[in-house]
């Protein structure tokens, strides 16, 4: 604005020169005069020099600035340029990324998969394995707990239990011991059974259901079931339960539930 301003005042000092000396070659003015008409246009050129003076270094000024700007715009292209080489390699890498991701996605549910498998079948082996063995609740202990002392002790209690195979019981009973660390409330360990013959087991548990020596003598036998095995029964022991009261065959194999033979879902 300041540029067109001085343009428009150089034009009309320049016009109004032309004017004053075509006006000062046409008229007949006194002589005395004409001193003050040079003065005037001294006064008009030095004017007109000092606005266009004024206006080429206001024009300097803008054309600087015409050129920084363009500077500025180079430099933003090229920063551009460089942005879209960068999000053009992530977008790439992003890609290529959500694919290993994909990848690793399926091996880990393969490996799931596998591991489920490998663990029912070690539960299974568990499970197999703990069928040779019996647990056996209210047992005193006295002194010190010693196997060979506890051992003994069942083997008693056992033969009361199943007199036919009480001979066989020092042979057939592989290990005896405690679980945990002795209580301070008196109440006495849990102790589990191995059977080095899984007969023998089956034979003791059988007889042990109709003996009355367990309930005279405050003792308890169940089976050495896993936590699952245990959890699975709690789930369906409400159907056995009722099975048995309208007088139908139920029971248990494991951590399952049959009913006239028919196995249960939980």
């Amino acid at each position: 604005m300041a540029t067109d301003e001085s343009v428009n005042k150089v034009s009309v000092d320049i016009e109004e020169l032309a004017n004053t000396s075509l006006q000062c070659t046409l008229s007949k003015n006194p002589p005395g005069k004409k001193g003050k008409i040079k003065m005037n246009i001294d006064e008009k050129i030095d004017s007109l020099i000092d606005a266009v003076a004024e206006l080429t270094s206001k024009c300097d000024g803008t054309f600087q600035r015409v050129e920084s700007m363009e500077r500025v715009l180079e430099n933003t292209a090229s920063d551009i340029t460089t942005l879209s080489t960068t999000v053009s390699e992530l977008l790439r890498e992003s890609s290529f990324n959500k694919e290993n991701i994909l990848n690793l996605e399926k091996n880990v549910s393969a490996l799931q998969q596998e591991n489920k498998q490998h663990k029912e079948v070690c539960m299974g082996m568990q499970n197999y394995k703990r069928r040779w063995n019996l647990r056996i609740y209210g047992v005193k202990e006295s002194g010190p707990d010693k196997e060979s002392n506890t051992q003994d002790i069942l083997i008693k209690i056992l033969s009361k239990v199943s007199p036919k195979v009480a001979h066989k019981l020092p042979d057939v009973v592989d290990s005896v011991h405690r679980l945990g660390q002795k209580r301070g409330d008196g109440h006495p360990r849990v102790i589990i059974i191995q059977f080095a013959m899984r007969l023998y087991g089956d034979t003791v548990w059988r007889d042990a259901k109709e003996n009355h020596y367990w309930k005279e003598n405050g003792l308890h036998i169940k089976e050495d079931l896993s936590s699952e095995e245990q959890a699975a029964r709690r789930k369906v022991w409400s159907l056995v339960k009722r099975a048995r009261e309208e007088g139908k065959k139920a029971g248990f194999r494991g951590g399952f539930a049959f009913i006239e033979g028919v196995r249960q879902c939980s």
